[in-house]
């Protein structure tokens, strides 16, 4: 590859420019928005290549970097419905429930989470999961204080 094509798509790369490269006679353009859904793709697969403990660390480290909350990842295995207990500027507990999958998390998990924070009067919480949700489980989510974060929301936060 010529040292230009080289320099052109380090360019590209630190400063998120539009290029267009001359190459052999073709114009290849490459668009930010391809660019960032390339970003997103590669990162989606770096999350499902994650093992399930390595999914909640990483989480843990969101939370403490764009909700600066300070986070305890709990014991692996029976958790009481709550992989992390994390806790905002006022000290007050918040549980994260994880779901490390590529299918769709529903309504019975999501209600497993509001019924680990009615147990021990915790008031928000937080669902996370590197797939989706479902319709019921959005739907029900939106009568709780339980806040919903997917794969691709995810990944948005932390490049954000």
């Amino acid at each position: 590859m010529p040292m230009s094509a080289v320099l052109t798509i380090l360019g590209f790369l630190l400063f998120g420019m539009i290029v267009v490269q001359i190459n052999n006679g073709y114009a290849v353009k490459i668009k930010k928005k391809e660019w960032n859904q390339l970003k997103v793709y590669k990162e989606k697969q770096h999350l499902y290549n994650m093992n399930h403990r390595d999914f909640e660390y990483y989480v843990a480290a969101f939370l403490q970097i764009t909700r600066d909350f300070k986070t305890h990842v709990t014991k692996a295995g029976r958790d009481g419905g709550k992989d992390i207990v994390a806790y905002d500027e006022d000290n007050e507990p918040i549980y994260v429930e994880v779901k490390h999958w590529k299918g769709n998390v529903g309504r019975p998990d999501v209600q497993k989470l509001e019924g680990a924070m009615s147990a021990d009067r915790v008031r928000r919480g937080y669902f996370i999961t590197s797939s989706g949700f479902t319709k019921d489980a959005l739907e029900y989510a939106t009568k709780t204080n339980i806040t919903l974060i997917d794969g691709n929301e995810l990944i948005r936060q932390m490049h954000t």
